[in-house]
């Protein structure tokens, strides 16, 4: 959690938080003619980049107390944590619901809310790390592309006095404009986190249920850009019987970042906030489950419609799965088809996750050891498909080429690849995750398909 009744400055805006660790005022008791929600989510819910005043929680609040008049008090708590995953949101309501006991909980989904989970340290901090994992594995990020190319910019640029805003304008327009590949295609991958994404949502959903308060997810995403994982979750929820809304009638991809963005960041501006307050408003007016002091008119409601077409989707998904046929760390190229796994510098975790496309029997590895000793050599095996491991080959000292054979059945397809280390490996202390180390076990140089 964040740090209570704390102020700070995060992107030049004053931030305070409350007794809970939360972007709002102190929790105002409950009351019999209260009307409580509670909004779930991370940095797009938490509100980066503008004030608590403007953040979409604060904004739906005003909109319903101005509706509500004198009549009842309305409570609209933001329990929005940046860089929150599904598991830490659920982990936040099941901490939290007792105390707030909410009429209504509005969970807003993010694409990057299939990341691993992150975990603190002793001195507060979040770093990148899932507890349910060893130490030195490796964090599987939905959108390791960018990250991968801000922490080499970072790096590349550390003695040259670039300014944080030129060195973001230079990642930017080198990451292609695509959705990232996590939450993709039949790989599996995909399918594992999916299906932790919908446990989590039951488990939400009946966590609601059982406290009488009802269950909504808003999925966050631009129109002609988000609908493929939209999609997903969308499906999600309708087999579990959970509303679901989103804000692609809101945003579209095209205009997005010149009239709702920040600008400088992706995160909603004070207008991009209220457009999702005034969508989970009506959203919420659909389902019926405001007081009826909170309706508005259908003549002073906004209309949204959510319209899925199914075969730009599927066109779209097809464009966003092009994985390439090599991924060479020196310079970065191909570095779209890796999840995670891999530091700027080359190094991997003791798993690292990628995919390739194009055609071959073999996965082609240039790689070296790190740290191994004669009484303990380091090896690598690959996992292909979510399949047994290959038998682990020794690495050498120096750079060498590594070949694992691919089944048959996947000869022409895309396919995703874990790498999986053995031997001795290199775990960086708390302080140094926090800066964005991450644990090391050999080094990688090329990734690639072949025939042999």
């Amino acid at each position: 959690m964040i740090t209570p009744n704390a102020s700070f400055i995060t992107f030049g805006v004053p931030f305070t938080t409350n007794e809970y660790g939360f972007r709002d005022r102190p929790t105002i008791p409950s009351a019999p003619n209260m009307f409580r929600i509670l909004c779930l989510g991370d940095s797009v819910t938490y509100g980066t980049g503008v004030s608590n005043q403007e953040t979409f929680p604060n904004q739906l609040e005003a909109m319903l107390q101005q509706r509500a008049g004198s009549s009842m008090p309305i409570d609209v708590i933001n329990a929005g944590v940046s860089a929150y995953n599904i598991r830490n949101i659920r982990a936040q309501l099941q901490g939290t619901i007792d105390a707030f006991r909410p009429n209504v909980v509005v969970y807003t989904f993010v694409e990057n809310d299939l990341d691993d989970s992150l975990s603190a340290v002793p001195s507060g901090d979040l770093i990148f790390y899932d507890p349910a994992k060893p130490l030195d594995a490796a964090f599987i990020y939905g959108s390791f592309a960018p990250h991968w190319m801000m922490q080499k910019k970072r790096l590349d640029d550390a003695a040259g006095g670039l300014g944080i805003m030129n060195r973001y304008n230079q990642w930017r327009n080198a990451v292609p404009d695509i959705a990232p590949p996590l939450g993709l295609g039949g790989h599996h991958e995909a399918r594992s986190r999916w299906a932790w994404i919908g446990r989590e949502l039951q488990a939400m959903r009946d966590l609601c249920l059982q406290r009488g308060a009802s269950f909504s997810v808003m999925i966050f995403g631009t129109r002609n850009h988000s609908e493929p994982v939209n999609r997903k979750c969308i499906q999600i929820c309708n087999s579990l019987g959970i509303p679901v809304c989103s804000t692609l009638p809101v945003f579209d991809h095209h205009t997005y970042m010149a009239e709702y963005s920040l600008g400088y960041d992706s995160h909603c501006n004070p207008l991009g906030c209220r457009m999702m307050a005034d969508r989970v408003f009506s959203f919420l007016e659909d389902q019926k489950v405001l007081p009826p002091a909170c309706m508005r008119p259908p003549s002073d409601r906004r209309i949204y419609t959510e319209v899925m077409d199914e075969p730009a989707i599927d066109r779209m998904e097809q464009q966003y799965l092009q994985a390439p046929t090599e991924i060479t760390l020196v310079d970065g190229a191909g570095i779209i088809g890796v999840f995670g796994g891999i530091d700027p510098q080359g190094r991997m975790a003791r798993n690292c996750l990628f995919r390739l496309g194009g055609a071959g029997n073999v996965i082609e590895v240039d790689s070296n050891s790190l740290y191994a000793t004669p009484q303990a050599p380091q090896t690598l095996s690959a996992r292909i498909e979510g399949g047994s491991p290959s038998v682990a080959v020794v690495v050498p000292a120096q750079v060498s080429r590594i070949a694992f054979a691919v089944p048959e059945v996947y000869w022409n397809q895309q396919i995703e690849i874990e790498l999986i280390a053995g031997g001795p490996s290199n775990i960086p202390p708390p302080e140094q995750r926090v800066q964005g180390a991450m644990p090391t076990t050999v080094a990688l140089h090329r990734l690639a398909r072949a025939w042999r």
